[in-house]
């Protein structure tokens, strides 16, 4: 018999984060509440997951020693275990990359943003419900916020975008799709006076009740600002 097939698994910092995870968890549900930790938790050959998790833990345990404090402590954060279970719900019934980080930004983040809870819980919603393509369209709309100040024509916003980010494969009829899902979100603003598409009939723009006497305009409003800033960039 092979030797090394009856060795007992080692103990990693990946075992532990799983763990550690599972401990915060444990301190809010019981009983017959268990089945929600393993649908939070599922087999360790999810690779993907189990990664994801690692760097959870392991940015936990580098934000605790910057701002000195335990993780111990992050138990009786009540607003802290609402974010973390959301997210990690979240997290079991996603594949990609880009959300699984946005997700932990948000856990990191969530421990000292001085965002209002609400905020917190819409962002979470957000970053579910949203595609890794509607956040890249939204994060070159904020970083080319001076350009898209002279701009008048869905046209010139798309190539802006576009040529801003040579990943984004989409058309006109997707990029419409996508602006017109954040503007009813009100994560972007665009004024009824830029110019439509002239593949459409009919403007999607909208003024949200914002009066402004600089027209047209393309902007992001705070929130979309608010949401961006919580979960691209782990502080």
């Amino acid at each position: 018999m092979n030797k090394e097939s009856i060795k007992p698994p080692k103990k990693t910092l990946l075992t532990n984060s799983n763990e550690k995870l599972k401990e915060v968890l444990n301190l809010t549900i019981s009983g017959g509440m268990s089945f929600f930790i393993n649908l939070i938790f599922p087999s360790i050959h999810e690779k993907r997951l189990e990664k994801w998790r690692d760097s959870v833990y392991t940015a936990l345990i580098e934000l605790s020693e910057l701002k000195d404090f335990s993780i111990e402590s992050l138990k009786n954060n009540i607003e802290f275990i609402t974010i973390l279970k959301q997210c990690m719900l979240i997290a079991s019934r996603n594949h990609q990359d880009e959300k699984l980080n946005f997700l932990k930004n948000i856990i990191i983040n969530s421990i000292d943003s001085p965002l209002p809870i609400d905020y917190k819980l819409i962002f979470n919603r957000l970053v579910d419900e949203l595609t890794p393509t509607h956040i890249e369209i939204l994060k070159y709309t904020i970083d080319n916020n001076e350009v898209l100040k002279n701009t008048n024509k869905y046209e010139d916003y798309y190539k802006i975008i576009i040529q801003s980010n040579n990943r984004l494969n989409i058309n006109r009829h997707e990029f419409l799709f996508f602006i017109t899902e954040l503007i009813n979100r009100n994560l972007i603003i665009i004024s009824k006076d830029v110019k439509e598409f002239e593949l459409v009939k009919e403007s999607i723009g909208r003024s949200s009740g914002i009066e402004n006497e600089n027209l047209p305009y393309i902007f992001v409003p705070d929130l979309g600002r608010y949401f961006m800033d919580y979960i691209l960039y782990n502080k």
